[in-house]
């Protein structure tokens, strides 16, 4: 299946962001580089060829591997349909974006609120915000996206993220109306796996 993804991305100003940045452009490469080397010099020593060029077996060196912007992926497989608008040019990829009904995540508040009609001067605001990530550990895989990736904590909040942009997708089997809405979270809780790519 094909199409799109939608990403959550930390701030560009961000010390994560800046962090995730140097592991995928400069740490990891470098250490790949390494051991790419550190092979090629066994390879030479055992078939006794000298210096005859640098990287693979091959006598090339093993291209750099793509740069990507931080994210962690909400969802794919995005219809290009679902954004690209009408003949009349109305709509398109923003406006999409701006129509999806995300979740509003609630964070605890203290101090007198006007509807605090229990008089306990604490209560609930809602804010829109984006989810706690929290890392859980380096995971190495076997498929293109998920070779060297940071695992990220399936949280409530994450999962509901998810799934909204999956339905909001029209990504087959979480389609609009409440059987879409129901496939997305049963997605979001058996098959998506949350994760920041590093390579």
């Amino acid at each position: 299946m094909g199409g799109s993804s939608l990403w959550l991305v930390p701030h560009p100003d961000s010390a994560l962001y800046r962090t995730l940045s140097t592991l995928i452009t400069t740490t990891v490469p470098a250490l790949l580089a390494s051991e790419d080397a550190e092979h090629t010099d066994e390879k030479r020593g055992q078939d006794g060829k000298g210096d005859e060029g640098s990287g693979s077996e091959s006598g090339r060196s093993t291209p750099p591997p793509p740069v990507f912007i931080p994210h962690l992926t909400l969802t794919a497989d995005v219809p290009i349909s679902s954004y690209a608008g009408t003949a009349g040019g109305a709509g398109g990829p923003q406006e999409w974006l701006e129509g999806l009904e995300l979740p509003l995540f609630s964070v605890p508040a203290t101090g007198t609120r006007a509807d605090d009609s229990a008089g306990t001067g604490t209560g609930t605001v809602t804010v829109t915000r984006t989810p706690s990530v929290h890392f859980t550990h380096l995971a190495v895989g076997n498929t293109f996206v998920t070779k060297v990736t940071l695992r990220v904590e399936k949280t409530t909040e994450l999962k509901a993220l998810a799934a909204a942009c999956r339905a909001g997708g029209g990504v087959a089997g979480a389609g609009a109306g409440a059987g879409g809405e129901r496939g997305a979270e049963e997605w979001a809780e058996r098959s998506w796996r949350p994760h920041v790519s590093l390579l």
